[in-house]
Order: structure tokens, then sequence, then C-alpha cells
């Protein structure tokens, strides 16, 4: 019986001192479902560390089934985690499962909780998206500043598109079934997209507006540090979720006139 064949796309840039804890959870994860083959498809995009040496030692520690895609320039998370799903429909998976290799979130409960979804019954996921979201503690881990942007972005994303529980900014862990991740990475606003990150946010909206089913996971949180997340890194991220929004309604209104209010 052929086995289900589950690719794991990690995008990584200079993660030499995470990558032993990535690959160990994943390895933990993964023996839950000896019956599957686990491939981590790891894009390097361009370390100036250690991180391919630190890959390639883990993936053997680990006993991992490990392909790197080194970029020889600098071309960014969006981009590389487009990479890595066109090695995952390369390798001709059955499924691509996306996380990041930084300690936001627990690699190892990412797999145990999204996994079990591709057994459900029968073509289950046959039309959906499995979306991990990291559950964050708005009174000690968002600024007054952050958590007013979130509440505008999800008043707009339920009033538009009908999508609740869902933060953008916390989603950083998508399973998808490859038929479908075919399909919306040849849509043209997937293709077009040049941006630093938002391709999880992009491709999840695009899903939704398809009429494809969002299916929220929470997942619990990493060692998540908001200290990493400045005004003006908040500022630029919640502007690009603003974006994204606009491009996928297809819509010419003025966003701070608002389609938020």
């Amino acid at each position: 019986m052929k086995k289900t064949h589950i690719a794991i796309v990690i995008p990584v840039y200079n993660e030499e001192y995470n990558i032993n804890n990535a690959f160990f959870q994943i390895g933990q994860g993964i023996r839950k479902f000896p019956k599957n083959k686990f491939t981590i498809i790891a894009v390097d995009d361009a370390s100036s560390d250690n991180s391919y040496r630190e890959m390639i030692k883990a993936s053997h520690k680990y006993k991992l089934t490990l392909k790197i895609q080194k970029n020889l320039n600098n071309v960014e998370t969006a981009q590389s985690t487009k990479i890595g799903f066109q090695k995952a429909l390369s390798l001709k998976a059955d499924y691509a499962l996306k996380m990041d290799a930084d300690r936001d979130f627990p690699q190892k409960q990412v797999i145990e909780q999204l996994t079990p979804y591709i057994f459900k019954s029968k073509n289950f996921l046959r039309n959906k998206l499995i979306i991990g979201i990291r559950k964050i503690d708005k009174t000690t881990q968002m600024t007054p500043y952050e958590k007013t942007r979130k509440n505008q972005i999800d008043a707009a994303l339920k009033k538009y598109l009908c999508l609740e529980n869902y933060g953008p900014a916390s989603a950083g862990t998508q399973l998808y079934p490859i038929k479908l991740l075919k399909k919306i990475l040849e849509h043209s606003l997937v293709i077009n997209y040049k941006k630093k990150w938002g391709l999880d946010v992009l491709l999840a909206l695009l899903f939704k507006k398809l009429n494809y089913k969002l299916i929220i996971v929470p997942i619990l949180n990493g060692e998540y540090n908001p200290k990493r997340r400045n005004y003006i890194k908040v500022k630029n991220q919640y502007n690009e979720f603003e974006s994204i929004i606009m491009q996928v309604l297809d819509s010419n209104l003025v966003y701070h006139k608002k389609l938020i209010k």
C-alpha cells in the first residue's frame, strides 16, 4: 500500500541556532505517524551563518529525510516558500505542511495536531485548508498599537470574507492538499506576489475567496518573543495585511476611509 507522502516545507534564513531544536521536534512529531512518508524540504535563502551545515547534521542525527534547496541570492521568505512548494509538487507529495524553523511554533505540536486531519475520512481535505494559529496573550504579547491594528483586520475579515478567529500575524503554519496548492500557486496574485512576507496570508484568503473551507487549529505558543516585533515591523506587517485583503477583494475602497471602521 502506498504511503501518504507529506512534504514539510521550511524557509530558512540564518537559523543556525534553531535548526537542531526544529529538526528534533519534527522527528518527535513524525514518530506518531510511522505509516506515512515525511520529507523535509528546507529552502536555505542564502544564509550567511551555518544553517546549511546544521541542517545536514541534524537530519543525520534524527534520521530525517531532507531535501535542501539553496538559493544563490537572498529572495526573502515568501519567494523561498514558493520555491519549497514547487519542490513538493515535483516530488509528487500528497500534502505540503508549511512551518518555520524558529521557536514561535512548537513543530512537534504542529505535526501532531494538523496531520490527523489527513486521515479523518476519504477526501476529507479535498476542499479544505488546515491552518495552525498561534495562541497569543493580548495582554502581555501585544502592544496597544498592535491590538488596535489586529482588531481592525479581524473586523475587515469578518465583514468582507466571513472569516473569524484568523490572526494573520499568528498563522505561520498550514497543511495544504497538494492538488489545491498547485491550483492556488497558479493564481495570478500568487505568481506576481513579490513582497518579503505575507504569502501565507494571501494563500489563506484566496482559498476563502474561492469558497474553500478553512479549518483553524489553535497551537500553543512556543518561545515567542514580542520584543522582536518593534513598532516599525508591526506597522509594516499590518500595512501589508491590509494590502493583501484589498488585492483579494479586488476592491477600489480607500482603506483608511475605510474598509476597516
